[in-house]
This record gives C-alpha cells, structure tokens and sequence, in this order.
C-alpha cells in the first residue's frame, strides 16, 4: 500500500527535521487516502513547525473530527490538545515558538 509508504517516509523525514519532505509525503497519503486522521495530524505539526499555523490548524482540525467520528479517544484528544496549544500562542503572540519539541 503506497499510503503506508509515504506516511513511514513522512515520519522518518521529519525525525531528520525535513518538514517539507514530510508535509509533501503527508499530502500524499491524504491523497490517496482521505480518511487517514494520523496523516492530516503530523502534517499539521510539521506545518505548524515551519510557521503555517492556518494551514497548522485546518489539518489538526480535520484530525481532530476524523479520530472522533473513527472513535479513536486517545488521538482525538491529542490532536485537540495541539490545537489548543497552537491557538494559545496565536492568542498571546508566541508564534515563533515551536508548537512541540522533537516533531
């Protein structure tokens, strides 16, 4: 399943800080499949990593509603709780900080 092989691409590439390499393997597997809620929140983090908070937002978002109509509990809170945190700084101007360490 090329999916799979895109989304592993897009996590060994962000763990070698290449966002963009990991936001264009993402796409692609929302490509291919629309429905994958985990490609749409690492896209959003890599997005918010690199400054694209609006886009940041609209991928978490769209995780954040497709983890909870899969009723998968444990993602759909994470990837709100990114939201929240991404929102917060927005709201008090720190949108030069990094929405989270290590992604």
């Amino acid at each position: 399943d090329y999916a799979i092989a895109y989304f592993y691409r897009g996590l060994a590439r962000t763990r070698i800080q290449n966002k963009l390499g990991a936001i264009q393997d993402y796409t692609e597997v929302i490509r291919l499949n629309p429905k994958d809620a985990s490609a749409y929140f690492y896209r959003g983090l890599a997005s918010a990593k690199i400054g694209h908070r609006m886009e940041a937002i609209a991928d978490l978002r769209q995780a954040s509603q497709l983890f909870s109509t899969q009723g998968d509990t444990p993602n759909y809170q994470q990837a709100l709780n990114a939201l929240k945190k991404l929102h917060k700084t927005l709201v008090i101007g720190e949108a030069s900080k990094p929405l989270v360490s290590g992604v």
